[in-house]
């Protein structure tokens, strides 16, 4: 039976999805996705992280509370509790072949990028925050920048991310090439501060060893030595998981009014193009490619393809053309 337009008005669209071992913006972008389907399809979205494991809930509110409204509104501004007893329901399942194109493409890599990732102004649209979040976002914003913005602003991953190398995630660069390009864009832009944004403690320390003074202090709770998903470790701290994810999106929102941006290209990352309004604010951007976990970068294989030498036990291997020459060592 085709669904009448009178129907369409009066289903809702549950969107919840348990993803307790992912990040902040890599559960909204499935989410958002889910929320730009329902819309296409005139339906009321309303989502649903109540009855879902994830990392948004505070202490005891465990399938009590909706978590996503510790943070967000709700896209239409309907909860669960506002549904008619009468209305169509749908349950959102993990529709992937249905949402997968409305995910945003890659990022553009530099500011003069003309990339654009698709539905990029929906995904900006429903980043709503509640006013508890927005009144925190800008008070420590403002108390910890002091409202300078001529600063370089750095995400770093580390941690869980390199330690487990996630087949299909973007392989981030070192410390050491971070480092690298942060000292040569001081040469040319003469920025007055730095804040790096990472999880790992044993990054943020090397960057305090090489920077001093013009590291912005960022409390952001940091893992130290970790060998497993960082989701899965529990610190014994009150409001531990739903404090370390406000304090994780006050760590990307200040990289969103920073003046100079550079990163890996991770779930952050879109994170910060999107709280920026497709870097509003940025003056420079860079982010790294070095293509992904499990495959490698396709120009870089090209590379290897047409000329290469690497040295093994007795021998270089010499690659010209997709020819391999064996020479022996001496």
């Amino acid at each position: 039976m085709l669904e009448t337009e009178k129907n369409k008005k009066n289903t809702y669209y549950i969107i919840g999805k348990d993803y307790s071992t992912s990040g902040f913006f890599a559960l909204y972008v499935w989410i958002c996705a889910q929320i730009i389907y329902a819309k296409q399809k005139g339906y009321i979205p309303v989502v649903d992280l109540k009855h879902h494991n994830n990392v948004l809930f505070k202490d005891n509110q465990k399938y009590r509370v909706n978590a996503w409204e510790n943070f967000f509104e709700q896209p239409s501004g309907k909860t669960l509790d506002d549904i008619p007893d009468d209305a169509n329901i749908i349950i959102a399942g993990n529709n992937i072949p249905e949402i997968e194109h409305l995910w945003p493409a890659l990022l553009p890599l530099t500011k003069q990028d003309s990339n654009m990732p698709k539905f990029v102004d929906e995904y900006i649209k429903y980043l709503k925050f509640n006013n508890e979040i927005k009144e925190y976002l800008e008070e420590n914003y403002q108390k910890i920048t002091q409202n300078n913005s001529n600063i370089l602003g750095i995400l770093c991953r580390g941690s869980d991310y390199t330690n487990s190398k996630p087949k299909n995630h973007a392989i981030p660069p070192t410390v050491e090439e971070v480092v690298k390009k942060a000292e040569e864009l001081f040469d040319i832009y003469k920025y007055e501060k730095i804040w790096v944004a990472t999880e790992d403690a044993d990054v943020y320390e090397q960057f305090k060893t090489k920077f001093k003074n013009k590291l912005i202090p960022n409390n952001q709770y940091k893992f130290k030595d970790t060998k497993t998903i960082i989701n899965n470790i529990k610190v014994n701290s009150d409001n531990f998981f739903y404090n370390l994810s406000r304090d994780y999106l006050l760590s990307m929102y200040i990289l969103s009014k920073c003046k100079y941006f550079i990163g890996a290209r991770t779930s952050g990352t879109t994170g910060v193009y999107l709280l920026s309004q497709k870097y509003q604010n940025q003056e420079y951007v860079y982010l790294w490619d070095k293509g992904s976990y499990g495959k490698e970068c396709k120009m870089k294989k090209i590379v290897q393809n047409v000329f290469s030498i690497k040295n093994e036990k007795n021998h270089k291997v010499i690659t010209f053309m997709g020819f391999k020459i064996k020479l022996k060592q001496w």
